[in-house]
């Protein structure tokens, strides 16, 4: 069949390519690998495509496989009216975060003929497609809603990709071009794990890859350094808490130091996941980096979001990270509910006062706005990065709050 995959067009760049070469690029490289279909690839999240360069694919197109962002929502779903206006007979398949938690609100919107409800995304595409060729049974299919005329059919199937079988990402279809200009480095992203088993109340995590922690098989990441290194100056090792598994990293820790050349690599884990003779490891690995999930300093406010914090361990680690050349980096939100100006400035202080990098990004209640029955048009506006500050908080104004966001040198 002709597949064509779709990045929902944007607004604006969110400064973060993990979902690019993961979630999209890597359900790519899924199919690429089977070498069973004809496929193009259009990432408009990242690349400013003209109405007749979509006219041109639209039209090749049998499947066009949409993957949405909750910040790309309403483009997406306005590509996806017009991809139905040049070709009626194109089959519109959606995936991606935005389906998964609100399969309903996609499948009210006409265009969209089938929304893949859970996140094993590569096998939910491949039984849609094998659906459209007559090949597979309703009762066989991976969780989706399908649309049929006046009919709605619902699959329920569930299945789960080996360790083994997940793709690298696709780089000869990606633009990889526009990536590495984007971010200003030459970096490649894998993800290493699905799956989180801590209850954070604003990440989506948990919500959409569930609470097992799933991850990549150790000769599949290997072989992918393997093949890329002379592409790359560095990798990002994606995982929500990536050392969460010990004998994993550990493993990864020895392949990599058996390499015949230096791998430099960064990661992002929780600090109550870490310990003085893993971060030592890691760093003689060629981990540069690890991103901490510290979001705020606020005793109380951390256990509102359910990720209590001992400030003595966090110090502590951070001190590990320099004591053996790793960059400590704290992940932080602003704009939480009951969040004052003081709790931000304490934040800021005290990290500084450590000599930690910060990354300061803007809160979104994605857990709570959509998986909202009667969610709007626009409250899912309010996800939309080009526009910001939907949460104030009392004595920081709009210049202020930005400054706080990307005054930093690494956004």
């Amino acid at each position: 069949m002709k597949l064509l995959f779709l990045w929902g067009p944007q607004s604006i760049f969110t400064g973060s390519l993990f979902k690019h070469y993961g979630y999209f690029g890597e359900t790519i490289g899924y199919f690429t690998a089977k070498n069973e279909h004809w496929i193009e690839v259009m990432d408009a999240g990242v690349e400013m495509f003209a109405y007749r360069d979509y006219v041109r694919e639209f039209q090749k197109a049998e499947v066009l496989l949409l993957y949405v962002e909750p910040y790309n929502i309403e483009g997406s779903l306005k590509i996806a009216t017009f991809a139905k206006g040049i070709n009626p007979a194109l089959k519109i398949f959606s995936f991606g975060l935005a389906p998964n938690y609100m399969p309903e609100f996609f499948l009210e919107h006409g265009a969209i003929d089938a929304i893949s409800t859970n996140s094993e995304w590569e096998l939910a595409i491949e039984d849609y497609l094998a659906y459209l060729q007559g090949q597979i049974k309703l009762d066989d299919m991976s969780p989706m809603i399908i649309r049929e005329g006046d009919n709605v059919l619902r699959t329920n199937k569930i299945k789960s990709l080996d360790g083994r079988l997940w793709a690298h990402p696709d780089l000869k279809r990606l633009p990889l071009d526009k990536y590495f200009k984007l971010t200003g480095r030459k970096q490649l992203e894998i993800n290493v794990s699905k799956g989180c088993p801590y209850p954070c109340t604003f990440c989506a995590e948990h919500v959409i890859f569930g609470k097992k922690d799933k991850r990549r098989d150790v000769d599949n990441l290997i072989d992918f350094i393997e093949k890329t290194h002379d592409l790359a100056d560095q990798y990002y090792f994606s995982a929500a808490t990536y050392t969460l598994d010990e004998q994993y990293v550990h493993e990864v820790n020895k392949r990599l130091l058996q390499l015949p050349y230096k791998v430099k690599w960064r990661a992002v884990t929780r600090i109550d996941r870490v310990n003085e003779e893993m971060i030592e490891e890691m760093a003689a690995a060629g981990c540069y980096k690890i991103s901490f999930g510290v979001e705020t300093l606020s005793n109380n406010l951390q256990k509102d979001i359910k990720k209590p914090i001992a400030i003595e361990k966090m110090k502590r680690t951070f001190e590990l990270c320099q004591k053996y050349g790793i960059i400590p980096r704290a992940l932080i939100m602003v704009g939480i509910p009951g969040q004052t100006k003081s709790d931000v400035e304490d934040t800021f202080a005290r990290l500084t006062e450590w000599n930690v990098e910060i990354r300061a990004k803007e809160y979104f209640p994605y857990n709570d706005v959509l998986r909202n029955p009667s969610v709007t048009m626009d409250d899912i506006r309010k996800f939309d990065r080009s526009v910001f500050y939907h949460y104030p908080i009392d004595g920081i104004d709009y210049p202020q709050f930005l400054q706080l966001l990307y005054g930093n040198k690494d956004v």
